[in-house]
């Protein structure tokens, strides 16, 4: 009743209270305390094999626990940070030279450096104020005035270059403007002691379209130092080719549909859309010669019936219609265009004129009749006389019969037209002064 340990192995030796060393683990860690060399670890603790967890080592003996300690092999006396770091562990800038030796700690990213962490761009040699990199003259005299290229401007030796190579040529979207190009801000010279260098170069606009197709070619300036000369007797040049543009895709108009009045201006149809993705400019107009383009003018890409063919009886017109972009891509598209013309009665016939010869409302008739096919106009006084009669808009009643003034009094008018079968009566009233 006294055994702690119930189940000990025969012959084992046993404590107090029945326990054998091999069944006792007072930290809970899952190694017997005659082999735990941590005893007091945290319940719940991952051990390695001598019972210890990560934050009971210190294994470099820097004075952080392994479970904190980011640089563990840590040289023995060396100074370390929070992380248990030394300076020889550390390469700030990933430049490849640790942190006790990196004279220049902050590097840019992927640049190349010397046994000292220090990039050309970080060294200026001479101390002229142009960085190694950039500096064509590395040897300037302490003192001397430099130009961008820290050479001197009284530089005693004049550098000559002597070849460069020509750019590649160039292939870019249809569009695209000078600015985009990306050309190359720098070109590769020789000079006249053997060195390949590159120099900065600028480049002109000239002749380059950007809306156009075709080959451009774009004449470069070299930026030399002030005690250099070209000796080379040429200019670079890259070739720029702008690559065609692909045709508008399709054109819409927005009412194909339209009804006529005769007050002689053009009727507004519809608008123009080009559907193109690439470009916004377009040439819209009619094909000359073609279909029935010459009813209709189009202006400011919009649709007009040019009101000066009347066309009597027709209500349907087939255009062609062009569309030009900068490139000189061609895009043509027919459209079918339905005029509605009124019906007879709807339209407003008056029933009074004055023929007295003041040249005001003299004559009754209807222009508007002239966009009919086959129309008669009868006039008949209350006796059923016929006393005028026309087949054509364009001749009036001038309220005379067999060349007699007809007195004044009211009188009737019948209008027909043969193609739409339809017909019109109406009173007419004659005043005179």
């Amino acid at each position: 009743d006294l055994d702690q340990c119930p189940n000990t192995p025969a012959g084992a030796q046993v404590d107090a209270n029945g326990c054998s060393q091999d069944q006792i683990d007072t930290d809970g860690d899952g190694i017997p305390d005659y082999l735990d060399q941590c005893p007091d670890t945290p319940a719940g603790t991952q051990v390695d094999e001598n019972g210890c967890a990560l934050s009971q080592l210190d294994s470099d003996n820097d004075g952080i626990t392994d479970d904190m300690d980011q640089c563990p092999g840590t040289p023995e006396g060396e100074a370390v940070d929070a992380n248990g770091c030394a300076l020889s562990q550390l390469d700030t800038d990933g430049d490849g030279v640790t942190d006790n030796l990196d004279q220049c700690p902050d590097t840019p990213e992927g640049m190349v450096v010397d046994e000292n962490g220090c990039a050309m761009s970080q060294l200026d040699t001479d101390t002229d104020g142009v960085t190694d990199d950039m500096d064509l003259c590395p040897d300037t005299p302490e003192g001397a005035q430099v130009d961008q290229f820290g050479c001197s401007l009284i530089e005693p030796v004049i550098v000559a270059i002597v070849d460069f190579e020509d750019g590649e040529i160039i292939e870019v979207p249809w569009g695209t403007l000078f600015e985009e190009l990306n050309l190359p801000d720098q070109i590769l010279v020789q000079t006249n002691d053997g060195r390949w260098i590159y120099l900065p170069i600028t480049w002109e606009i000239g002749e380059y379209d950007p809306f156009q197709n075709g080959p451009y070619v774009l004449i470069g300036t070299i930026v030399i130092p002030n005690s250099w000369e070209d000796q080379t007797g040429r200019s670079p040049n890259i070739i720029v080719v702008v690559l065609q543009k692909e045709s508008p895709i399709d054109l819409t108009l927005s009412n194909d549909i339209f009804t006529h009045d005769d007050n002689g201006n053009p009727i507004f149809i519809g608008d123009f859309t080009v559907i193109d993705p690439i470009d916004t400019v377009h040439i819209i107009e009619l094909v000359p010669g073609a279909l029935d383009n010459g009813l209709f003018v189009i202006i400011d890409n919009q649709l007009y019936w040019n009101n000066t063919s009347l066309r009597p009886g027709e209500t349907t017109f087939t255009i062609l219609v062009r569309v030009t972009d900068r490139d000189g891509n061609i895009l043509e598209k027919e459209f079918t265009i339905t005029r509605r013309i009124n019906e007879l009665s709807e339209l407003e016939i008056p029933n009074t004129f004055t023929p007295d010869g003041d040249n005001i409302n003299d004559e009754w008739g209807l222009s508007s009749l002239k966009i009919y096919k086959g129309i008669r106009m009868h006039i008949f006084e209350r006796s059923g006389l016929r006393v005028f009669f026309s087949d054509s808009a364009d001749k009036k009643w001038d309220g005379t019969y067999l060349g007699k003034e007809m007195p004044i009094g009211t009188y009737y008018y019948v209008i027909e037209i043969e193609d739409t079968k339809e017909s019109r009566k109406g009173v007419l009233n004659l005043l005179r002064k």
